[in-house]
C-alpha cells in the first residue's frame, strides 16, 4: 500500500537522509554515538527498500566495528551488536516483502476485475482504482486517484451524487432503501468489527438517466488489522444492455414477435383477470384471416406475414387502449372488450371489416377477416364457454364467406396480373387461336371451354413475378430465370383455390412442359402431358413468335412457322405440331 501514500514515503526518506547526514557529522567531530542510534535508519530503509535494507545494515555493521575496535573490552558486545543489525534487517525486511507482495496480489486482481471497481479511504477519496474504470470513465489513473467520490460518480453517470460506499460509510442503511428501492444489505456470518473482517456489503440497481445508464453497484466496508474501519471498495457492472435485452425477451414470452400484440400466453395469463363483475359486459371477438395460406403459397410467407401485420395494425387502430388484443396463432386473432356491450362489439366489428376493405384499395390484394363475436353479461357465466361460442360463429362465418371471398381475391389477382407482360391483345389471340384449334381436333364441351380458360389464365402465377424480372428486355440471371420458373405451380396452387378452376390446375401446372421431357417444372415427357397443356404450348409459341416480346424480336407468321415445325419432336408435340401447321395452311 505504500504508493498510496507517497507523502509518507518522502517524509521518511527525508529523516533517514538527514539522520545519516548527522551521523557523519558526529562522526567527524570526535562525538559519541550510540550504536542503538543505528536501528533508526535500518527500519527506515526496511520501510523504504525491503530487499534492499540489508546492504545498509551491513555498512552500519561495519561502521560500528570500524568505530569501537580498539574497544577491547567490548569488542564481543560490539560483534553481536552489529550482527544484529543485519538480523533485524533480514527479518523485517522479509515480512515487509511478504506483506507487501499481498497488498502487490490485492491490487493486481483489483486492477484486472472485469468491472470498474475503486476503493475510498475514510475521507472519501479514490486511493485505487483498476483498468475497466479508466475505459469506463475515460480518464487516467492518475487523474482518478484522490477524487471525491462524487466527482467520480459525476465522471461515469453524468451526475454529481453520493455513492453506496459514501452511505455505506456513514452507516444511512435506511437512506439507501429509500432511494434505491430493492437495494440488498448483507453481512457476513459472525460479522462483527474484527482484524481483516469484510464489513457489510450493500448492493443496489442505480439508475442514471442523463446518460441513460443503469448500473449494478456493490460496495463493501473495509477494516484494517486492528478491526478499524479504514475504506469502502466498491465495484460497477453496467446493465443497460443485459435489461434491455431482459425486458425484450420478457415482451417476446407473451407478445407475438410478427405483430407485437399479445400471444396465447398472455391471454390465458391475463383472461382470469379480466373476469370480474366490474368489467361487464364483456365481448369477446375472435377473428380468422381469410385466404392467408394461398396469399403464403402464392407470394411467399414475408408477403403473408406483411397481411398479418396489417390487419393485426387495423386490429390495434381500431380497438382502445384497454382492450386485450391476441394473436392466437396462425391466422387467428382474439380480441376481449372489457365495459362493452354487443352493440358496441359489434360497431367495432363493422370497423374492422371496413378498414380492410379500404386497405385492399390501397394494396391491390384482398384483405378479409371472419369474425365471432359473444358477449358476457351474466357474472355467473364463463368466459372460456363464451370464447368456443364465438369461435364458432367465427367459423359459421368464414364458411358463408369462402365463396364470395375466393371470387374478390381472384379478382385482385386478375388486377396484380394486368401488369404482367400477357397484354389484352396476346390473351385475346390466345382465345381465338384456341377455339380454331380446339374445333380443328375436334374438342368439345367442357374440354373446349376448359381450353379457352387456360388460354386466358395460364401464366396467372405470374403476379407473384417481380415487374423488373417479367418485363426485363434482356437476358435473365440464373436467379431471375428460377424465380421465372415458380410461375406454373404459383398459377396452379391458385387455380386450386377457386373451384371454378380446379379443372384446370394442372393444365396450368404443365404448360412449359416439353415432349421430349426437357421442360418445368415436372419434367414430364410426351403423353404424360396433358392434352390441352400440349395445344396451348403450340398455341402460345406461335403468338409470342409472330408478335414478339420486350426480349424477342417479331418473326412473322412464315417465321413462326418454321420454328414450330423446326422444334417438333423436341419441345412440342410432332403429331400436334403436323395438324397446327395444317390449319394454318396457306394463312398470312
Amino acid at each position: 500500500m505504500k504508493d498510496l501514500f507517497p507523502t509518507k514515503q518522502w517524509i521518511v526518506a527525508a529523516l533517514l537522509v538527514g539522520f545519516l547526514v548527522w551521523c557523519v557529522w558526529q562522526i567527524m567531530s570526535g562525538a559519541f554515538i550510540s550504536s542503538h542510534l543505528f536501528y533508526l535508519p535500518i527500519l527506515a530503509a526496511v520501510y523504504l527498500w525491503p530487499r534492499q535494507a540489508i546492504y545498509l545494515a551491513l555498512g552500519l555493521a561495519a561502521l560500528n566495528l570500524v568505530l569501537w575496535h580498539e574497544n577491547q573490552d567490548s569488542a564481543l558486545f560490539h560483534i553481536f551488536d552489529s550482527a544484529m543489525f543485519v538480523v533485524v534487517a533480514l527479518a523485517l525486511g522479509h515480512f515487509t516483502r511478504i506483506q507487501q507482495r499481498e497488498s502487490e496480489q490485492i491490487k493486481d486482481i483489483i486492477q484486472f476485475l472485469p468491472d470498474p471497481t475503486f476503493v475510498l479511504d475514510r475521507h472519501g477519496k479514490v486511493v485505487l482504482c483498476n483498468l475497466a474504470l479508466e475505459e469506463c470513465t475515460g480518464v487516467p489513473k492518475e487523474r482518478l486517484l484522490g477524487l471525491p467520490a462524487p466527482e467520480l460518480v459525476a465522471l461515469v453517470g453524468g451526475e454529481t451524487r453520493l455513492t453506496l460506499a459514501d452511505y455505506l460509510w456513514r452507516g444511512q442503511y435506511e437512506e439507501i432503501a429509500g432511494l434505491y428501492p430493492g437495494a440488498q444489505l448483507e453481512r457476513p456470518n459472525g460479522w462483527a468489527k474484527t482484524a481483516q473482517s469484510l464489513g457489510p456489503t450493500v448492493s443496489a440497481y442505480v439508475n442514471f438517466p442523463t446518460r441513460g445508464k443503469r448500473l449494478f453497484v456493490k460496495a463493501t466496508l473495509l477494516y484494517d488489522r486492528q478491526g478499524r474501519p479504514t475504506g469502502v471498495i466498491e465495484t460497477l457492472r453496467d446493465v443497460t444492455a443485459l435489461q434491455e435485452k431482459e425486458a425484450e425477451i420478457a415482451f417476446l414470452a407473451y407478445h407475438d414477435a410478427h405483430t407485437g400484440l399479445a400471444n396465447r400466453a398472455f391471454f390465458e395469463r391475463r383472461l382470469p383477470e379480466l373476469d370480474h363483475i366490474a368489467n361487464l359486459p364483456i365481448s369477446l371477438i375472435v377473428g380468422d384471416i381469410n385466404g392467408l395460406k394461398l396469399i403464403n403459397d402464392v407470394f411467399g410467407h414475408h408477403r403473408g406475414d406483411d397481411v398479418l401485420k396489417a390487419v393485426a395494425d387495423i386490429i390495434r387502430t381500431v380497438c382502445r387502449p384497454t382492450d386485450l388484443l391476441v394473436r392466437w396463432g396462425g391466422d387467428e386473432f382474439v380480441m376481449v372488450l372489457p365495459q362493452t356491450d354487443e352493440e358496441t362489439a359489434l360497431e367495432i366489428c363493422a370497423q374492422i371489416r371496413q378498414a380492410c376493405r379500404e386497405q385492399t384499395t390501397q394494396d391491390s390484394l384482398d384483405y378479409s377477416i371472419a369474425l365471432g363475436l359473444m358477449t358476457k353479461t351474466e357474472p355467473d357465466q364463463q368466459l372460456e364457454q363464451l370464447f368456443r361460442e364465438a369461435e364458432d360463429r367465427m367459423y359459421r362465418n368464414k364458411l358463408l364467406q369462402t365463396r364470395s371471398y375466393r371470387s374478390a381475391l381472384l379478382r385482385s389477382f386478375t388486377v396484380l396480373w394486368e401488369r404482367t407482360p400477357e397484354t389484352k391483345e396476346h390473351l385475346e389471340r390466345l382465345q381465338e387461336l384456341a377455339l380454331r384449334f380446339g374445333h380443328h381436333l375436334g374438342i368439345t364441351g367442357n374440354a373446349l371451354d376448359n381450353l379457352v380458360l387456360l388460354a386466358v389464365l395460364h401464366d396467372i402465377g405470374k403476379i407473384a413475378v417481380p415487374d423488373g424480372i417479367g418485363n426485363k428486355p434482356g437476358t435473365l440471371t440464373a436467379c431471375e430465370w428460377q424465380t421465372i420458373k415458380r410461375h406454373p405451380e404459383i398459377g396452379c396452387r391458385i387455380a386450386l383455390s377457386n373451384p371454378e378452376l380446379v379443372p384446370i390446375a394442372k393444365l396450368i401446372l404443365a404448360h412449359h412442359e416439353c415432349w421430349d421431357g426437357s421442360g418445368y417444372p415436372l419434367g414430364l415427357k410426351g403423353a404424360e402431358i396433358p392434352l390441352l397443356a400440349r395445344i396451348l404450348t403450340i398455341i402460345h409459341a406461335y403468338d409470342v413468335l409472330k408478335h414478339g416480346r420486350p426480349y424477342l424480336p417479331a418473326m412473322g407468321h412464315a417465321g413462326a412457322m418454321e420454328k414450330i415445325t423446326a422444334d417438333a419432336g423436341h419441345r412440342f408435340d410432332p403429331q400436334l405440331v403436323r395438324q397446327f401447321t395444317a390449319m394454318m395452311n396457306g394463312e398470312e
